[in-house]
């Protein structure tokens, strides 16, 4: 159905509550360039809890985005996006190894409302096999709720594009930071943004394990301007200035609240490496950073002493030709990753999950 679009440029979009990035790559004889990349702030209430609220408006957002790019151009129609991790569904699965993915999606599609809070004509899903042990197949499932999916399939048709994959935000993520693995690697993904913190375990097959928790940069400023009796503008600085830091530039007050509040991420952070370890023949080997919030003071040696990994603040590996800041390139990952799935033929539609794969979308 989509052979005439091979070859074509994709590229990647990705939307939260608080901006919108898109960045278009080309490749030539294996050489990896940015073509562009831009990036604009939402007013509050055009999306919200990764709802779309306002289709208009954000359908606007996305026009003036293309329009004036930051960098080089974006142009073309077609667009890879990523969905708000915090609304998609994700189960494991051991299946037989004998058993083809037809059969694996027929038992899945019998099975999903027990694993899933709504029932199956209320969802769009997809499965990925990520590995495959003794007798077994292992099948990661995504699923989202159709209205979700509309919203935003919605807003993209009335700015003009063409969507061709709905990834997984960790997905997205993980593709512009880790170019190869080691044998027998699995690194942890912390995604800590404005609204909430992603947990994932990625390795050679991909993702293995997501977690969502509403706790990540809104709330540290919060907290802070509530237990140190300061605005939210005043707490904001401070965060960004003391972080987690112990040395001369610390705040001891600022680091005590930030810690409290960092204690369900780091709770799930040890879980999910356990979950991992006791599930599988490997070991968790380190942790990247990624999200506006990894950029906090001492965050990556807090880290590191609590959960006795080595931590570092992710970069996209792409060697870019390009002005962007080290802040910038912190918030692009995701949209780099999409970009980076998008030069495959098809702009990468049938290559991993993808919550538009049984969707009719002429």
């Amino acid at each position: 159905m989509f052979d005439f679009l091979k070859k074509k440029k994709c590229f990647g979009l990705d939307i939260s509550d608080h901006s919108i990035e898109a960045v278009l790559l080309s490749e030539k004889k294996d050489q990896i360039t940015l073509t562009g990349w831009s990036r604009v702030i939402l007013k509050s209430g055009i999306v919200k809890d990764g709802l779309v609220i306002d289709a208009e408006k954000l359908a606007a957002k996305i026009k003036d985005l293309l329009a004036k790019p930051r960098e080089g151009a974006l142009n073309g129609q077609m667009v890879n996006l990523n969905l708000p991790e915090s609304k998609i569904f994700t189960h494991i699965f051991g299946f037989p190894e004998t058993f083809s993915e037809k059969q694996i999606g027929d038992l899945i599609e019998k099975e999903i409302e027990s694993v899933v809070p709504l029932k199956p004509d209320e969802l769009y899903w997809d499965f990925k096999i990520i590995s495959r042990q003794v007798k077994e197949k292992v099948v990661l499932l995504a699923a989202v709720e159709k209205n979700i999916v509309r919203g935003y399939l919605e807003v993209l048709k009335s700015a003009g594009l063409k969507p061709m994959v709905f990834d997984l935000e960790s997905n997205a993520i993980v593709s512009a930071l880790i170019k190869d693995y080691k044998k027998n690697e699995a690194v942890m993904l912390v995604d800590i943004g404005a609204r909430t913190s992603i947990i994932s375990v990625f390795n050679q097959s991909g993702i293995q394990s997501t977690v969502n928790i509403p706790v990540a940069g809104i709330e540290f400023t919060q907290q802070l301007s509530d237990k140190l009796k300061l605005s939210l503008k005043e707490a904001e600085i401070k965060k960004r200035k003391a972080g987690l830091l112990t040395d001369k530039k610390g705040d001891k007050k600022v680091l005590g609240v930030i810690e409290s509040a960092l204690e369900p991420v780091v709770s799930e952070i040890s879980k999910s490496v356990k979950y991992f370890e006791n599930n599988n023949k490997g070991k968790v080997s380190r942790l990247i950073l990624t999200g506006g919030s990894s950029l906090l003071p001492g965050l990556a040696e807090f880290l590191s002493a609590k959960i006795n990994l080595p931590v570092e603040v992710g970069q996209p590996w792409l060697d870019l030709e390009t002005k962007l800041s080290r802040k910038e390139r912190s918030i692009l990952p995701a949209a780099l990753g999409l970009a980076l799935r998008g030069l495959a033929d098809d702009c990468g539609r049938t290559t991993d999950i993808n919550l538009l794969r049984n969707i009719d979308l002429d």
